[in-house]
């Protein structure tokens, strides 16, 4: 039979970890013992596991058997000091059922022992551990680095020869139990701990002095609401969406761009998905409209969720595990009276947030680009200073801009600078790459009319020139396409 020679049964407030909560904590050693019988109080929580560690001086004893309320444990890693000094076991139990029972473990000979548990609520029943790390062997300090996320919890055991000697666990570890059996000679000195889960967690044990030791660790698996968004374009296939269980915020892969001319509409589809493993509640918060870019949030029904999410967000309450919504995005760069220039872009950030833990979060971007026509004019003139009675050369350039839409219904108005007359026959066109026509006319009263025809003396000019037109207009006929050029020209003469 198992003999126990000291029992410590714990039931406190322990820190929670986000989703999952320590719920009770008990330990129990024993001297040239076949086994340990001890009882544990499982509360009522939800989600419920229970983790044992158990740790002989004898390393190569190992447990052969272990039961809470007569149900089995399964083994989740086991390590020695490399030498078969010491041993140190993790057990766990998904949905240990509630009240107290006794804990009942078995050893392959007799040793030393030391163990402990530990119940949790909030815990993945499907999956509830994984990442067991484990390392052994004889030095001051005894540690392990182990893998994990946010909303994890690490949990660990250890085991140390010693006599008497005690172990401090590292910064940021919740110690639960720490003991030692107190003969001299021939100690094992035990303990566990918790640390919340990241990147990465660093379990250590300072042992005061180098002793043989064993170490193992494993991440617990919560119970909660991982929010996965995804994006395509309207246009795309279900196939398409960026992307599948990757989540990121900011969003760095998870972006769609699309291009349209001022007035006209980009549309996104975005989807919104629960891939954890609880039913819960997803906050969606995405960019407002601005810069002249309006943005449009649809519903799975269609319905304009726009005020909402640019607000205080969105909630899709109860989402299944594995459910999505199929969300629509609409982003509409403005047109008339005044579009958009083209090659203006305006990105907007939608994010899919864990109600019940914010720190689980994804997010998608849409760039939407205004592609409208984007006229740009460049003017010189063939001399930088001009006498009275000297000709000036003006000449200007028109472009549209690369990677735009063509170009039609194009005016270039110029007007005739005070102090100068305008130069019989030197408006000019050429049509560079631009496919187009121009039609030439001209105004006496400052653009409102344009029936002018100038003549050489006209309001008392010289010969060759024309003090009445005001303004010159070129008039184009056909589409300039994307990339392309033209340039005009008039010269005057100083007064």
């Amino acid at each position: 039979m198992p003999v126990v020679l000291a029992l410590f049964t714990v039931l406190a407030a322990w820190p929670a970890f986000g989703a999952i909560q320590v719920d009770s904590v008990s330990s129990a050693q024993g001297s040239s013992a076949t086994g340990l019988t001890w009882s544990h109080t499982v509360g009522t929580g939800a989600d419920r596991v229970l983790v044992v560690g158990v740790t002989t001086r004898q390393g190569s004893r190992a447990v052969t058997d272990i039961t809470y309320a007569g149900l089995p444990l399964v083994l989740v890693g086991t390590q020695t000091d490399g030498l078969n000094v010491v041993r140190m076991s993790l057990f766990i139990l998904a949905a240990p059922p509630s009240g107290t029972a006794d804990i009942v473990f078995n050893l392959s000979g007799r040793a030393n022992v030391a163990a402990g548990a530990v119940s949790f609520t909030g815990v993945d029943q499907a999956s509830p551990v994984a990442g067991f790390v484990s390392a052994g062997g004889s030095s001051p300090l005894g540690s392990v680095v182990v893998a994990g996320a946010l909303g994890e919890v690490v949990v660990d055991t250890a085991a140390v020869q010693g006599n008497a000697l005690p172990i401090v666990p590292g910064g940021g570890q919740t110690q639960l139990w720490n003991l030692g059996t107190g003969i001299v000679g021939n100690d094992i000195i035990a303990g566990g701990s918790t640390s919340p889960g990241a990147a990465s967690v660093t379990m250590s044990w300072s042992l005061g002095s180098a002793r043989p030791w064993a170490l193992g660790a494993a991440r617990l698996r919560p119970v909660h609401v991982i929010p996965d968004a995804l994006i395509k374009l309207g246009s795309e296939a279900a196939s398409a969406y960026l992307s599948d269980n990757v989540y990121e915020n900011p969003a760095a892969t998870q972006v769609k761009s699309a291009a349209v001319m001022s007035g006209a509409t980009a549309v996104y589809g975005v989807r919104f998905e629960n891939d954890g493993n609880v039913t819960g509640n997803i906050r969606v918060a995405g960019t407002a409209g601005g810069a002249g870019f309006t943005v449009q949030y649809l519903d799975e029904t269609s319905t304009d969720r726009t005020a909402a999410v640019t607000g205080a967000g969105y909630v899709i309450a109860a989402l299944p595990p594995g459910g999505s919504r199929d969300w629509t995005l609409r982003v509409t760069p403005s047109g008339a009276p005044t579009p958009v220039s083209g090659g203006t872009s305006y990105p907007v950030f939608v994010t899919a947030v864990s109600v019940a833990d914010p720190t689980l979060s994804d997010q998608v971007e849409a760039v939407t680009s205004s592609i409208s026509a984007n006229l740009t004019m460049v003017k010189g003139a063939d001399k930088a200073n001009a006498r009275p009675g000297e000709d000036v050369t003006y000449s200007i350039v028109v472009s549209n801009g690369t990677g735009l839409t063509s170009a039609s219904t194009i005016v270039v108005t110029e007007p005739v600078p005070a102090n100068t007359g305008f130069k019989m026959g030197s408006a000019t066109f050429a049509s560079g790459t631009s496919t187009l026509a121009a039609a030439i006319s001209f105004s006496n009263d400052n653009a409102a009319t344009w029936a002018y025809s100038p003549a050489s003396g006209g309001c008392g000019a010289p010969p060759g020139y024309d003090y009445c037109a005001t303004h010159v207009r070129w008039t184009m006929v056909g589409s300039m396409p994307t990339g392309t050029s033209f340039t005009i020209g008039v010269a005057v003469q100083i007064r």
